[in-house]
């Protein structure tokens, strides 16, 4: 596990840091930055199969969709809602915002699924194989923990940012080193809700399409706000963060009686 995120971290570092001179210009080619963009969030799935074909372990991927594929991208969805309402200093109508979440919903189940799988293949696929054998909550502590710092290069080398650009390449473009302090919490918190519908859907998928509604919603937060600012509020904000928290409350997701009855 150690090796392959070695490899994993190294091989993310140096293909960030190659696109970072030119990330300005890039923002104003959407296109393309977006490509570029995809590629890296495929390494994790690419890392993780080889290992795990290495190692004889088998990834469970895709499967039948059932009411949890349809209920994790769901409840992130109600995640942004709660954070809109926490701060509904918004550049857009109510209908515009809801129709831009509608749109996101079925992204999430398509598109979006798609790269996110890329990611969760590794993170709630390969590395949950290798941790499950601990207490299920300190392995979805330590997943969420290292996935978040996987998104450091992220932080540090594609922080320029446009105000009129339609796509970023990190979630904290104004505030890097503070986000390298807030992003591990809230891929912590959004850890326990992937898992959670991950083990309830049986598939990868249904983390796929849960991760992709998350993803979106950083999007949307940099599309709604007046003076958007992704370390105050937004779904990776402080607001957000707060409200992750509180749904892990709600949902029991830091009680270990929650997960004896799923793993």
């Amino acid at each position: 596990m150690k090796v392959s995120l070695l490899l994993l971290y190294i091989t993310t570092m140096v293909y960030v840091a190659v696109l970072s001179p030119n990330w300005g210009q890039l923002l104003g080619r959407p296109v393309l930055a977006g490509g570029l963009l995809a590629i890296v969030m495929w390494f994790p799935a690419v890392i993780g199969l080889g290992f795990a074909k290495a190692e004889g372990i088998k990834l469970k991927i895709f499967a039948r969709p059932n009411r949890f594929f349809f209920l994790g991208p769901l409840l992130l969805m109600g995640l942004l809602i709660c954070g809109f309402a926490a701060w509904p200093s918004i550049d857009l109508p109510v209908s515009q915002v809801l129709g831009l979440l509608a749109i996101g919903y079925l992204l999430s189940l398509t598109g979006s699924m798609v790269f996110a799988l890329g990611e969760e293949i590794y993170w709630r696929g390969y590395l949950w194989e290798k941790l499950k054998k601990y207490p299920t909550r300190r392995a979805i502590l330590v997943m969420g923990l290292v996935w978040g710092v996987w998104h450091y290069p992220f932080l540090l080398f594609l922080s320029q940012y446009k105000p009129d650009a339609t796509i970023l390449g990190t979630v904290y473009p104004e505030f890097p080193l503070w986000g390298c302090l807030l992003l591990p919490i809230f891929t912590v918190l959004l850890s326990y809700i992937i898992m959670y519908f991950r083990l309830k859907g049986g598939s990868i998928m249904v983390a796929g399409a849960t991760h992709g509604m998350g993803s979106l919603g950083v999007s949307f937060s940099w599309m709604v706000y007046r003076e958007p600012s992704s370390f105050l509020w937004g779904v990776t904000g402080v607001t957000g963060i707060v409200i992750s928290f509180l749904f892990c409350l709600f949902f029991k997701l830091f009680s270990e009686k929650t997960w004896k009855k799923l793993v």
